[in-house]
This record gives structure tokens, C-alpha cells and sequence, in this order.
């Protein structure tokens, strides 16, 4: 018999005897891969599992603990969480600097994760509108996850930048438009009763800045007082701001807000007396100069919890619609941060009536006449 054909029957007598051998082999990698790809490990963990029987070179970590490898020649990072998706609010006609998407995504695949995804959604849509009354935004655009975001495996450190309003989180990003204004509930008010213009400013009585908006406001009134409510909100900076505060609020008890307000800022330099302390005595005499009934004022003064609900409520407010710094305010819906002169906010005022009416334009004419024999 030829060499060639013993060789072949001997071949296949052997491999019939150990055959089973040979399907139990194929049948236990099979199972292997199975459960590395199927179950408890994710598809990149299943890929570093191989990878660490095939040989993978130059295999290291960064500075988070995510493993950096190469195979052919292609680096690899791999991630022990799925990818996490942001709903992103915005609005199509916004053209604030705030509104550019490509910039805020790239800054927060840079800074937070780049394992984020991002799906796009027009406020105007009814899922938009839907989604915004669901998470009560005040601003777009706004970025927002679901409770999936914890699996992040830096979110312990990154966990800050969120704002938690169950079962979402919100990234914390600059105002680009804001879709709502703050509420009057928490506010003191003056001015029209059913106003075309409302102005919402946060202001501290401490601030110079704030003075000069808060005359500038004044100005404004003389202009379109017939037309403007103003609305003030304090916005605590420290130090004698909770002292100020509580002399407002008492007056306010008596119906003398706006008074104490005015006499505040136009005295800012004597918050202070000789010896460094917060002057007290110039408040009383204030108080007294306004007549508010001294006895309900001395005793309200020394009451420190007496509007702890109401100025946590005013913080609330300035935490919803990310005000940094005082003064802050919004004329209608355009927001601004920093004092603005008279001409500035005129405009937008006037833009904001389009064309305003013939009495109001006379009474800002008027308005500028006065201003100037004075």
C-alpha cells in the first residue's frame, strides 16, 4: 500500500477515536466567548479579557484608572461603564456665545467624560416643551442626563457640575436664553400693577455697582412707570449683607421696604462706624427717621431666624437662575450680569415696546428735561 494512503487511513482511524475530544474543545471555547460577550461583562471588558490572552502591547492606565492598549498598530481606551446620553435643550435662534453646542460639547467631553453621547432636542418641540416642564429648566441650552450619569466612574468627583432633580441631573452651564423668569412670590415689588416691562434685579445693599443700577432704575421709572415693574431680590454676599438685609426685611414688616431701601443705598459709607463694627446705631436712627415703631424694630432686628424661609427662598431663586454675582438682572427676559448705564437699558426697553406709545415717549422727554436742570 502506498505510503501516502496508510498515512490517511491512520489519520482518520486516530481522529475518529478522539473526535469527541476535538467537538468538547470547540464547543468549551465557544462557551468561553459566549459568556465574555453575553453576560456580566460589557463588550470592552470581553475585549480585554481576550486581549490578555493574545498578547496586547504597550498596555497601560491613565490618570482615572481607564486602561490604554494597542493592537495593530490602533490605541484602545476602554471604560468600565456603558456610554452615557445627554439630552441637550437649546434653542435654534439663540445666537449668544452661550448657544454654541460644538463649543460646550467639546468642553465637556474634555473636562467631564469623553463617554458621553448627546441627543439634540429643539425646545420648541413638543418633546422640548414636554422635557422642560418635566425638569423645570430656566435656560437653555441645557444639558440632561438621567441617574445613568453615576455610573461615570469619575462621577464622585464630578459630581458638583450637577444640579439633582430627581430622576435627572442637570449640568451646570452658562445661560444662553433664558426661558422663564424668576417668580414674584419671593420679590419686593413696585411700580405697575400689570407691567409690559418688569425688571427683576439681585442686588446687595454693600455693592457700589448695585447703587449705581438702582439709580438708574429710579431714572427709568420717571420714564416708563406707567408701563415697568421692578422687582428686588437680595442677593447675599457676607458680612454685613445679612445685617442690611434684616433691617429691609423689618421694614418691610412695617410696610417701609422701599424706604429702607433707598436710605441703604444712598448711605452706603456709613455701614461701618469708627471702630471697624457694623453701625448699628445708624440703622435705629433710620428707623426712627422713618418712623417705624421702635420697639417692633429693635425686636425684630435681634430675631436672626425671622425670614431664615424667606431668604433661603431668594437663594433658591438666584441658585435656579445661576446668579454668580450682584448685581444681576432681567428686563423681561433678557438677562444681564453687571450695572448697565441709563442709554443701555433704555434700548432694550424701547426694542422690547417696539414702538412706544406717544404718552410714554412724552413722558420720557419730560423725564430727560428734568434730569438735565438738575
Amino acid at each position: 500500500m502506498p505510503r501516502k494512503k496508510k498515512f490517511s487511513k491512520v489519520f482518520k482511524k486516530w481522529l475518529k477515536k478522539r473526535l469527541w475530544i476535538c467537538l468538547t474543545i470547540l464547543f468549551g471555547v465557544a462557551f468561553v466567548l459566549h459568556v465574555l460577550f453575553t453576560h456580566s461583562f460589557t463588550f470592552k471588558k470581553a475585549i480585554l479579557k481576550v486581549t490578555e490572552y493574545i498578547g496586547v502591547s504597550n498596555q497601560t492606565y491613565d490618570f482615572a484608572g481607564h486602561r490604554i492598549f494597542e493592537v495593530n498598530d490602533i490605541t484602545y481606551v476602554a471604560y468600565d461603564h456603558p456610554l452615557v446620553t445627554a439630552k441637550v435643550l437649546f434653542d435654534p435662534v439663540c445666537e449668544s456665545d452661550f448657544c454654541n453646542l460644538d463649543i460646550l460639547k467639546e468642553q465637556i467631553l474634555t473636562n467631564l467624560s469623553p463617554a458621553i453621547s448627546f441627543q439634540e432636542i429643539d425646545i420648541s418641540s413638543p418633546e422640548g416643551a414636554r422635557l422642560a416642564n418635566e425638569t423645570d429648566i430656566k435656560a437653555v441650552p441645557s444639558f440632561i442626563f438621567d441617574e445613568e450619569v453615576q455610573l461615570l466612574g469619575n462621577f464622585a468627583f464630578i459630581e458638583d457640575f450637577f444640579v439633582e432633580r430627581r430622576p435627572f441631573f442637570l449640568l451646570k452651564t452658562p445661560p444662553g436664553k433664558f426661558i422663564r423668569t424668576p417668580h414674584e412670590e419671593v420679590a419686593h415689588m413696585k411700580g405697575a400693577e400689570e407691567p409690559v416691562i418688569i425688571i427683576t434685579e439681585f442686588s446687595s445693599f454693600t455693592c457700589s455697582f448695585c447703587k449705581e443700577l438702582n439709580d438708574t432704575i429710579d431714572s427709568l421709572m420717571k420714564s416708563y412707570g406707567s408701563l415697568m415693574q421692578v422687582r428686588f431680590i437680595h442677593f447675599n454676599r457676607g458680612g454685613i449683607d445679612q445685617n442690611l438685609i434684616q433691617a429691609a426685611e423689618c421694614s418691610a414688616e412695617q410696610g417701609k421696604f422701599w424706604e429702607m431701601h433707598d436710605k441703604l443705598f444712598d448711605n452706603q459709607a456709613m455701614f461701618i462706624d469708627e471702630d471697624g463694627e457694623f453701625n448699628l446705631e445708624f440703622i435705629a436712627e433710620v428707623a426712627l427717621e422713618l418712623e417705624l415703631n421702635k420697639g417692633k424694630f429693635a425686636k425684630c432686628m435681634n430675631d436672626e431666624e425671622r425670614f431664615t424661609s424667606r431668604l433661603q427662598g431668594m437663594q433658591r431663586v438666584s441658585a435656579d437662575y445661576s446668579i454668580q454675582a450682584a448685581p444681576s438682572f432681567f428686563i423681561n427676559d433678557y438677562f444681564h450680569e453687571g450695572s448697565l448705564d441709563k442709554k443701555g437699558m433704555r434700548e432694550i426697553i424701547n426694542e422690547m415696546l417696539s414702538e412706544p406709545a406717544e404718552d410714554v415717549r412724552a413722558i420720557e422727554v419730560e423725564a430727560e428735561r428734568l434730569e438735565e436742570i438738575e
